[in-house]
């Protein structure tokens, strides 16, 4: 992932202001590239490359080696150069109540009692959790 973005309309490549203590006004005007957001219960591929700006949503997948530059959906799997959608992994329906459910705030205690749901088909741990 990569929070540097380097501008190629600078004169240098270098992020001459992150190395330089006393910086003059102009340098201090140089614009900051946006962050990455990176949901919850996300599987990054080793060697994948996040451009600035994406957010990545809950549940999704990235394959190994993409070169993500667009948002990615929750429960999407993306993947290549650039990364493309390749499937996702539930219908709107599931998606919807797996961000209902958001196992991810629980506590540790909870997941902990919980353990053997999260080895249930999705639909037997969505009917076992959702909010009623």
């Amino acid at each position: 992932m990569d929070e540097a973005f380097h501008t190629q309309s600078n004169v240098t490549n270098y992020p001459l202001n992150n190395r330089i203590k006393h910086l003059n006004e102009n340098i201090k005007k140089i614009k900051q590239s946006e962050g990455i957001t990176v949901g919850n219960d996300v599987w990054i591929g080793m060697g994948a490359y996040i451009m600035p700006g994406v957010k990545i949503g809950n549940g999704a997948v990235i394959a190994a080696n993409a070169v993500v530059t667009k948002n990615v959906d929750d429960y999407e799997v993306v993947g290549g150069v650039p990364a493309k959608h390749i499937r996702t992994k539930h219908n709107q329906e599931k998606i919807k109540k797996l961000n209902e459910i958001a196992w991810w705030e629980w506590d540790k205690r909870l997941i902990e009692d919980k353990i053997a749901e999260f080895y249930l088909t999705i639909e037997e741990f969505i009917k076992k959790n959702e909010q009623k």
